[in-house]
């Protein structure tokens, strides 16, 4: 399936959009939980990503991209040590780097 997004005076962009496949329990089940808590804290009135009304397609873009960035950097994640998942991803990038054992150079 092609969306297209963008208003008159932008320039058309064209993006694929995959679907999700029925059957597919385990990616629809996540899919489906991510887009509700995205409703629940984003979307709905009286949300702290929102500043006022939702009337444009900025508007929903501009509320998206706060919540992503809360979601990936400051989200406090209980599975991961109560730490947001951005800093529990560079801590697990960091550890693949150190030796796991000391490198002894010759004498």
């Amino acid at each position: 399936m092609t969306v297209k997004v963008g208003g008159d005076s932008r320039a058309r962009r064209h993006r694929r959009v995959d679907r999700l496949h029925r059957g597919r329990v385990s990616i629809n089940a996540l899919a489906e939980s991510t887009i509700g808590l995205f409703k629940n804290e984003a979307i709905r009135d009286g949300s702290p990503f929102r500043s006022g009304p939702l009337r444009t397609i900025d508007d929903v873009e501009w509320v998206t991209a706060g919540w992503v960035d809360w979601y990936n950097s400051r989200r406090l994640h209980s599975t991961l040590g109560d730490i947001p998942p951005d800093e529990y991803e560079a801590a697990y990038y960091a550890d693949l780097e150190t030796p796991a054992h000391p490198v002894l150079e010759p004498a």
